[in-house]
């Protein structure tokens, strides 16, 4: 069987987020840069994106 696109149970596209850098790698960086991020839990949205901006 072929792979289906996937959607929600009102027939709308799932996104998928893309696959980026090392979480932990994030996380370093951030705290290196005076960004608080805590050992658990997702990224901040602007802290992924300065990150990305650096990098």
């Amino acid at each position: 069987m072929a792979a289906r696109p996937v959607r929600t149970s009102r027939g709308a596209k799932v996104r998928r987020t893309q696959v980026g850098a090392d979480v932990r790698t994030i996380k370093e960086w951030a705290r290196a840069n005076g960004y608080e991020v805590n050992d658990r839990g997702r990224i901040p949205n602007h802290i992924r994106e300065a990150f990305e901006a650096a990098n």
